[in-house]
C-alpha cells in the first residue's frame, strides 16, 4: 500500500482527530492510541486529540488504554480527522465530530461498503487495522521513530483480531508485519498477559458458556441471557466477546452468539465461519462485517432463530 499521502496528510495538520468505532475492540483502540503516540513521538508540536463517547470503564478494561480529550466542534472543523476499523458512519464513535473534520482519513481492513472520508487507507486481506497501521510505520522507519509502548498497542491489535494466529485471515504479510514488531524487543508475553488473563468470575462465566453451547448441523450455537452474566458479575462487554470460546469445535463450520445489550435493549449477535462467507447473511439482517466474522444488531430474538436457518442452508 502506498501510505505517501497519508503521511503528507499527517505533516500537514497541527491539529489531529483520532477516533476509533463504537463497542470498541483492542484493534480499533491499538490502532489509534500507536498512531497517536506516533505522531506525538515524531511531530511532538502538534496538538492530538482521541474522541469517544462510550464509558470509560468499557474503555479502561480493554487492554490499551488511552488518555482522551474530545475537542470542541470549532477545533474539529480546523482539524485532520482519522478513523480506524469501521468502514461505515454508523460504527464511529462520536461520528458528528469526525464529519465536522476539516480533511477525514479512514484505516480499515473491512469489506468496503460505502464512502465515508476523504481518504482511504484500507484492504481487507490484511488481517486488522493494526497490520496496516505497522505497515505504514514501518515504510517509514528510516526517517521516523517508533516506541515499544507504540508497537505493543499495534501487536495487541494483531494478536486479537486473528484469534492469536489461529483465524483464517492470516496472510504472509501478518507474519512479516509481526516479526518486524518483535524485532524491536517488545513484551510480548506481557501483551498476552493483559489480554487474556481472567478473573475468577469470568473463567467460570467460561465454564457456563462451554456448558451451554447447542451444537448441531455444523453450528455451534448460544443465546447468553443477561441474568447469567450479571450473575457471574462480569461486564457485559467482556462477555460479549466469548464468541471465540466456540471456535475449534470437530465438525463445527459455523458459531452464532447471541447476547442482548441491557442498555440498547439490542440482541448482538456475533457469527464466524471457518470457510464459507457469512457477511450477506449479516447484511441480510442489517449487519455487516468480514466475509468470515460479522456480526448483527436486531431488536428481536427471532432474528437469532432466521440467521441460524439460513446458515443451515449453506
Amino acid at each position: 500500500m502506498n501510505f505517501k499521502k497519508l503521511l503528507e496528510l499527517i505533516e500537514k495538520n497541527n491539529n489531529i482527530v483520532l477516533f476509533h468505532h463504537i463497542f470498541p475492540d483492542p484493534d480499533t483502540l491499538g490502532s489509534c492510541k500507536a498512531t497517536g503516540e506516533w505522531i506525538k513521538l515524531n511531530f511532538p508540536q502538534k496538538r492530538i486529540y482521541y474522541a469517544y463517547e462510550e464509558k470509560l470503564e468499557v474503555l479502561n478494561d480493554l487492554p490499551v488504554v488511552m488518555k482522551y480529550e474530545n475537542p470542541s466542534i470549532d477545533v474539529a472543523k480546523e482539524s485532520l480527522g482519522i478513523i480506524f476499523d469501521t468502514p461505515v458512519t454508523t460504527r464511529i464513535s462520536n461520528a458528528e465530530l469526525f464529519q465536522q473534520s476539516k480533511t477525514t482519513i479512514k484505516i480499515d481492513h473491512h469489506v468496503f461498503y460505502s464512502e465515508i472520508s476523504d481518504y482511504s487507507f484500507s484492504d481487507s486481506a490484511k488481517s486488522s487495522t493494526c497490520e496496516i497501521v505497522a505497515d505504514f510505520f514501518r515504510s517509514y522507519e528510516s526517517k521516523y521513530n517508533v516506541s515499544v509502548e507504540i508497537l505493543e498497542a499495534l501487536f495487541t491489535g494483531i494478536v486479537t483480531d486473528t484469534n492469536r494466529f489461529l483465524n483464517p485471515n492470516l496472510t504472509a504479510s501478518t507474519f512479516e508485519i509481526s516479526a518486524w514488531i518483535l524485532k524491536h524487543d517488545i513484551d510480548f508475553a506481557k501483551v498476552y498477559r493483559n489480554t487474556y488473563d481472567s478473573s475468577p468470575n469470568e473463567l467460570k462465566l467460561k465454564a457456563y458458556i462451554l456448558k451451554n453451547i447447542n451444537v448441531e448441523k455444523r453450528i455451534a450455537s448460544i443465546f447468553l441471557p443477561n441474568e447469567i452474566i450479571d450473575q457471574y458479575k462480569v461486564p457485559y462487554h467482556i462477555a460479549k466477546e466469548n464468541v471465540y470460546l466456540l471456535n475449534n469445535i470437530k465438525n463445527v463450520d459455523f458459531i452464532i452468539f447471541c447476547t442482548r445489550d441491557a442498555e440498547s435493549q439490542n440482541y448482538k449477535i456475533s457469527l464466524r465461519s471457518n470457510k464459507i462467507p457469512i457477511n450477506e447473511i449479516a447484511k441480510k439482517y442489517g449487519g455487516g462485517g468480514h466475509k468470515l466474522a460479522c456480526g448483527v444488531k436486531a431488536q428481536s430474538f427471532d432474528v437469532f432463530t432466521k440467521i441460524k436457518r439460513d446458515i443451515e442452508d449453506l
